[in-house]
């Protein structure tokens, strides 16, 4: 239970109620109603989980590859073990043209690539892709 005294909403203890206040201006003050989000709605940078199919081309070998995930900075994929790292290669996705890029680390059957031009496009879509109005247009 509770009652207001003096303009404040307290506990029938006595003890007031955070942010909860009839007259007063400062109980209207957001910074301290409101719980800040635990990551900013848009994250630049994100990944985007994929899997898609595409191929990766280097030292005139062109194999078959999965992007597991990608970000417009890099990739993420799954290529058979015929390239190593440190070096520079072609991945090519159906939607887009030729990405320019080097292999940065390899893991077992993974690799991890990063391009040489930052691909806005990525951003692009992750943003339709998480976009809650987007079936509205």
């Amino acid at each position: 239970m509770s009652s207001e005294l003096g303009g404040i909403w307290r506990m029938l203890d006595g003890t007031p109620i955070a942010g909860i206040s009839c007259g007063n201006p400062e109980c209207f003050n957001m910074d301290l109603n409101v719980r800040m989000l635990r990551r900013p709605s848009q994250v630049v940078g994100r990944r985007l989980r994929t899997n898609w199919s595409a191929n990766l081309e280097a030292d005139e070998i062109r194999t078959p590859c999965r992007v597991i995930d990608i970000s417009a900075e890099g990739a993420s994929l799954s290529a058979p073990a015929e390239f190593g790292p440190d070096g520079d290669a072609c991945l090519i996705l159906e939607h887009t043209s030729p990405i320019r890029g080097s292999i940065v680390w390899r893991e077992k059957d993974r690799i991890g690539f990063r391009f040489c031009d930052r691909q806005d496009w990525v951003q692009d879509d992750a943003s339709k892709r998480f976009d809650p109005t987007a079936w509205l247009q």
